[in-house]
C-alpha cells in the first residue's frame, strides 16, 4: 500500500488528540479502539509540512502546490495542541519538539519488526530485560512481547518527542517510559539488559554526553557528532555480558570513511548479523526511499581477536568510477544485501550511492529478511554466551602425555598487552609533564590564549582538574570571565554531574579550589541579583547537587553550634515490599523518580534535598521540631504508600544536628567564652548607666 501523506496526518492528529484526552482525564488506553487509534501514529518524518507556518489563513500563500492539502490539517495540529497546552511556553515546546522529530522519525512498518523479533526467538533467545532507545509508538515493544512470549520481562523505553512519549505511556502503562533523549539513562543501567533493539535515528546530529564528549578514546568522542553511531557504543554499555545490540540504522555506520566506531564496536562486542536492507523498507509507512541496515552485535568485552566477517566488517571502500562508498563485508557476503535490484543513483542528501530495490515490497523484504536473519543467527550467534551472561564454566586444559607435573603457575598478562600497557603509561606521564612545561612556559611570557588552547587540547586527550585549573587561570588573567564561568560550570558537570556518582573528596576539594578563583566582572546590585536568583520561582523544597548540599550542610551545622537554628538531617532509603535492597535497576529508578517528587512536594520552600544514592535522599531543614519533624516524615510516607501502595518500604531516620557525632569540644569552649564576654559586656554597660 503506497504511502498516503493525507491519510497518516489525519491518523496522527486522531492519536494526539486521544493521547492529550487520556493525558487530562488520567489514565491510558483501555480498550481495543482506543490502542488502535494510537497504534496507527506514523511520526511526521513524512510530514515535513509542519515546519510551514500556518497560523493563519494568510500564511497559506506561502505554501507548495503539493502541500497546500495539508495545510487545513496542519492548523487543526496547532490548534489541537494550542488548547491542550497550559500556556504559550509550554505549546512552543510541543511544537519545537515535533518540528525537530521530522528529521528522524521514520517508523519502521510491523512486518519488518516482527521479522527481527521472530528471528531471534526462533535462534533460542530469551528476553527478561529489554531496551527501547528510540520507541515511537512503540513497534519494537509491541513485536518482541505479542502473544506473551516473554512474560515478566521489564522494559524501558526512551522517546525523546514530547507527544509521541505520550502516545507510547498510554499504550503501554505497564512498561517504564521516559519522555527524553538515550544520552539521559543513568550509569545504573551499565551492563542490565539483555536486548536493545530499534530503529535509531538516523542523521549527523550531535548528541550531548560529556562522558563521551571527553572520553579518551577517539571513538567515543566522535560518537557525539553522529547520533546513529552514538547508540550502537551508549546500547553496547547498557546490555549485559552476552546480550545483544539489534538495530536499524543508516548505512553510514558501515560506510563512513572513519574506521574508528567500527573498530570500537568489534572490539567490545562479536558482529552477528549485518544486513543491508532496500531503499523502499520504509517507503509504505513512513514515505521516504532511504537506505539502511540491520546489524546485530553481542557483547564479547573479553574477545581476543577478530574474525575474519569482522575485519571484513571495519574496512570501508569507494569504488574508484562511481564514487560510491560501500563496505567490505558486503563484498565478501553479497546475499547479505535484501534486494531485487540495484543501480547507481543518489542518496536523499544527493551524494552518489547504490540504490537498492525488493520487487516483493515490505512483504517481500520481510521474508527474505527473516531468511537471511536465521542463517546468519546460526552461524554467528553465541547462544551459550547469551545463557550464561558472559560467565563461562572453566575448561580443564587437556591431558598432557608427560609424567613430569609442572609448578602451578599464575596467569600473566600476554607479553604485548605488558608492553603495550608499560608503554601507555610511560607515554602518559611525559605527555602530562609536557603540558605542564608548556603552561608554566606560556604563563611566564604572558602568552595565555596559547595556554587556553593547549588545555582544551588536553582535556580532550585526558579530562583532568588539573587542565581545568590551567585553563581557568588563564582566562582570568585575560579578563574573560563569562568564559571562566563556563569552563567552570562544565567542570563541574564532566566530574559530577553527569558520572551519576558521588566524587571523592579530592576531586571535590579541586573543584572547589578552581571555583574560589573565579571573580565576576564588577557590576551593579542588579546585575548580582539577576546572577544570584533562581531562573524560575517555584514552590516546594529546593534540589541541589550533592557538593553543594555538603556545603550547606556544613553551614547550618555551624549555626546548629552557635545555638542559632535547630537543624535537622533526614535520610530516606527505599525497600522492596520484603524490606530487601531494590535489586531491579528498573523499577528502583521509577521508584527513585517518584520518591524525587514526593520530597520536592512535601517540604518548605527554605528546605533543601539532595540524591546521594539510587535508593537514598538527604533532607537538610531548618528550624523544625521533632513533632514537626515527624509530621514531615509521615507525610512523605503516605504519599509514597499512596503512588507504590505496598511494592516499597520508605525508611526514614532523622538526626538532630545538636547530636550529630556526640557534642564538639572546641565550639562548646569557644561558645562559652563568647558568653561570658557577652555576660561581662553586658554588666559593665548596666554599672556605667
Amino acid at each position: 500500500m503506497a504511502y498516503n501523506r493525507l491519510r497518516t496526518m489525519r491518523d496522527n492528529i486522531e492519536a494526539i488528540r486521544l493521547a492529550l484526552r487520556l493525558g487530562v482525564e488520567g489514565r491510558t488506553a483501555q480498550n481495543a479502539e482506543e490502542r488502535e487509534i494510537l497504534r496507527k501514529y506514523a511520526g511526521f518524518g513524512g510530514l515535513k509540512c509542519i515546519l510551514n507556518d500556518a497560523n493563519e489563513l494568510a500564511d497559506a500563500a506561502k505554501w507548495s502546490k503539493s502541500d497546500i492539502e495539508l495545510f487545513a490539517p496542519t492548523v487543526e495540529l496547532r490548534r489541537l495542541i494550542h488548547d491542550y497546552s497550559k500556556d504559550d511556553k509550554e505549546f512552543a515546546r510541543y511544537m519545537d519538539s515535533l518540528k525537530a522529530s521530522v528529521l528522524t522519525a521514520f517508523y519502521t512498518d510491523n512486518r519488518i519488526v516482527d521479522a527481527i523479533s521472530d528471528a531471534l526467538k526462533y535462534s533460542g533467545v530469551e528476553v527478561k530485560s529489554f531496551l527501547e532507545p528510540s520507541a515511537g509508538q512503540g513497534a519494537f515493544i509491541d513485536s518482541f512481547l505479542r502473544n506473551d512470549r516473554y512474560p515478566g520481562a521489564e522494559i524501558l523505553a526512551y522517546e525523546k518527542d514530547l507527544l509521541t512519549g505520550k502516545i507510547l505511556s498510554a499504550l503501554h502503562p505497564s512498561i517504564l517510559t521516559r519522555i527524553e533523549g538515550f544520552e539521559k539513562i543513568e550509569r545504573d543501567f551499565n551492563g542490565y539488559f539483555d536486548v536493545a533493539a530499534s530503529n535509531v535515528p538516523f542523521g549527523d546530529f550531535a548528541v550531548a554526553d560529556p562522558a563521551y564528549a571527553v572520553s579518551k578514546e577517539i571513538a567515543y568522542r566522535q560518537a557525539t557528532k553522529s547520533i546513529h553511531n552514538y547508540f550502537f557504543l551508549k546500547a553496547l554499555d547498557q546490555v549485559r555480558e552476552g546480550g545483544l545490540v539489534a538495530f536499524i540504522a543508516s548505512q553510514g555506520v558501515m560506510n563512513a570513511g572513519s574506521p574508528f566506531i567500527r573498530m570500537e564496536l568489534v572490539k567490545r562486542a562479536d558482529l552477528v548479523a549485518a544486513l543491508r536492507l532496500p531503499n523502499n523498507t520504509f517507503s509504505e509507512n513512513a514515505g521516504t526511499d532511504a537506505g539502511s541496515d540491520l546489524i546485530i552485535f553481542q557483547k564479547h568485552t573479553g574477545k581476543k581477536a577478530l574474525s575474519a566477517d569482522e575485519e571484513f566488517f571495519i574496512q570501508s571502500v569507494v569504488d574508484r568510477g562511481t564514487k560510491v562508498p560501500g563496505n567490505k563485508f558486503f563484498q565478501a557476503f553479497p546475499q547479505n544485501v535484501i534486494c531485487t535490484d540495484a543501480k547507481v543513483g543518489t542518496d536523499q542528501y544527493g551524494k552518489p550511492a547504490i540504490v537498492y530495490h525488493h520487487d516483493g515490497g515490505v512483504d517481500g523484504i520481510a521474508s527474505d529478511l527473516r531468511k537471511a536473519l536465521d542463517e546468519t543467527l546460526h552461524l554467528r550467534l553465541n547462544l551459550e554466551l547469551y545463557n550464561s551472561n558472559g560467565i563461562k564454566p572453566p575448561t580443564p586444559d587437556p591431558v598432557k602425555p608427560t609424567p613430569t607435573p609442572k609448578p602451578e603457575v599464575k596467569p600473566t598478562p600476554e607479553a604485548g598487552e605488558a608492553w603495550v600497557e608499560s608503554s601507555r603509561s610511560h607515554y602518559q606521564d611525559i605527555y602530562f609533564k609536557s603540558v605542564r612545561e608548556a603552561c608554566a612556559l606560556m604563563a611566564r611570557h604572558r602568552d595565555y590564549e596559547k595556554i587556553v588552547k593547549l588545555c582544551d587540547t588536553a582535556l580532550e586527550i585526558y579530562p583532568l582538574v588539573e587542565w581545568v585549573e590551567e585553563k581557568m587561570e588563564a582566562l582570568l588573567s585575560l579578563k574573560r570571565y563569562g568564559e571562566a564561568l563556563k569552563a567552570y560550570e562544565n567542570a563541574l558537570s564532566m566530574f559530577i554531574g553527569e558520572t551519576g556518582n558521588i566524587p571523592s573528596d579530592y576531586v571535590l576539594a579541586r573543584l572547589k579550589q578552581v571555583g574560589a578563583q573565579l571573580q565576576n566582572a564588577s557590576g551593579g546590585i542588579e546585575d548580582i541579583r539577576k546572577s544570584l536568583e533562581e531562573k524560575e520561582w517555584s514552590a516546594g523544597a529546593y534540589y541541589c547537587s550533592y557538593p553543594g548540599f555538603i556545603d550547606c550542610f556544613r553551614r547550618e551545622n555551624r549555626l546548629t553550634e552557635r545555638g542559632r537554628r535547630k537543624g535537622i538531617l533526614i535520610i530516606c532509603t527505599i525497600r522492596d515490599g520484603r524490606d530487601c535492597p531494590i535489586e531491579n535497576q528498573i523499577r528502583l529508578q521509577e521508584y527513585s523518580d517518584i520518591l524525587n517528587q514526593v520530597i520536592h512536594d512535601s517540604l518548605r520552600r527554605g528546605d533543601i534535598y539532595t540524591k546521594y544514592s539510587p535508593d537514598q535522599f538527604l533532607i537538610m531543614a531548618s528550624d523544625l521540631k521533632k513533632d514537626k519533624c515527624r509530621m514531615i516524615e509521615n507525610r512523605i510516607a503516605n504519599s509514597m504508600r499512596s503512588r507504590c501502595g505496598q511494592k516499597v518500604i520508605l525508611h526514614l531516620q532523622n538526626v538532630d544536628l545538636g547530636e550529630w557525632g556526640g557534642k564538639n569540644e572546641e565550639a562548646e569552649k569557644l561558645q562559652k567564652q563568647r558568653d561570658a564576654g557577652k555576660r561581662k559586656r553586658s554588666k559593665k554597660y548596666y554599672m556605667q548607666r
